[in-house]
């Protein structure tokens, strides 16, 4: 977490390059005033094969209205949908900040669905889990229109999105959440969950020594010491089942200081008899992903769309 506040200039650049490569879904109106034609001639590349609808609004919360972005392959079909929550300690960043990725995965042929989500402390815990819970039910929903198939359905997040994507993968069915967004008979149920250098068991931040602990509390709205239930509440740890079984991919970056979380809860879900695979991504440190040029963040790219590809188009080989 603390790096990817060292690396923000570095991914805001990356945002504006990917902002700038998008070309809108047919139904979209032009974006006005900016040239965006001129800004796009250097990348080019980056758009080609794939339609981008951005700001679509999936629910509201009282005053606040939530947003995502929809990517999908230019080419006509039926595509699995992809929930992808973006990371920020659960207290900052936006769905543009893993844009590269939702591209690279649009053009390996799936519907990504890139969302927003209340943030702390204006809206402390379960808030998020409870968008996280609700983007899903709407992409199942909804995910026909976009030419998704809603049987076929994974979730992915980095840092505190991967926590958040966790929680969809395990505690899905925990009757103290409420979904943001609810259907007649869906429940955000995935077939597979892609956690990219997450914290899976918040129980651990109890020291104000512990790197990160200023988000923890922020999202939780206080130490453990005086909140000790939404600690246990927040940690996917918690819901381990075998009645569980989305399959799942840890990765992290070797540098990370929170791999010991990656590797403890790959531990754990070994230990519980779940299908999963952990992958370390050499010389990267937290929040790589976010830059998609650089060699660590492509090589996960590949990884990721791989482990989708064998677990949700169910590819062999």
């Amino acid at each position: 977490m603390n790096q990817r506040i060292l690396n923000r200039s570095a991914i805001i650049l990356m945002t504006l390059i990917s902002l700038a490569a998008a070309p809108p879904m047919p139904d979209r109106a032009r974006l006005p005033s900016l040239s965006l034609n001129q800004l796009r001639r250097p990348v080019s590349g980056i758009s080609s094969g794939i339609n981008v609808r951005r700001n679509v609004r999936w629910a509201r919360v009282g005053r606040e209205r939530l947003y995502l972005d929809a990517f999908r392959p230019r080419s006509e079909g039926v595509y699995p949908i992809i929930v992808n929550i973006h990371g920020g300690g659960w207290s900052f960043g936006s769905k543009e900040m893993d844009e590269g990725l939702c591209r690279y995965l649009a053009k390996r042929g799936y519907l990504v669905f890139n969302i927003n989500y209340r943030l702390a402390p204006v809206h402390p815990f379960p808030a998020q889990v409870n968008d996280a819970l609700g983007a899903v039910i709407w992409a199942k929903d909804h995910g026909r229109k976009y030419w998704g198939d809603p049987n076929l359905v994974a979730v992915m997040g980095d840092s505190a999105g991967a926590n958040l994507s966790a929680m969809v993968a395990f505690a899905y069915d925990y009757v103290a959440f409420e979904p943001t967004y609810n259907s007649p008979g869906l429940e955000a149920s995935v077939k597979a969950a892609v956690l990219i250098y997450g914290v899976y068991d918040l129980t651990r931040f109890d020291s104000r020594e512990d790197a990160g602990i200023e988000y923890v509390m922020s999202y939780l709205g206080g130490p453990q010491t005086l909140f000790p239930e939404r600690y246990l509440k927040a940690s996917p740890i918690r819901y381990l089942s075998p009645d569980k079984d989305p399959s799942i991919l840890i990765l992290a970056g070797a540098k990370d200081e929170y791999l010991p979380d990656s590797l403890e809860f790959k531990r754990r879900l070994d230990q519980t008899g779940i299908k999963s695979q952990l992958y370390t991504v050499e010389n990267a440190e937290h929040g790589f992903i976010s830059l998609s040029l650089t060699r660590p963040a492509q090589e996960a790219f590949s990884v990721i769309a791989d482990f989708l590809d064998r677990e949700v188009k169910g590819k062999r080989g």
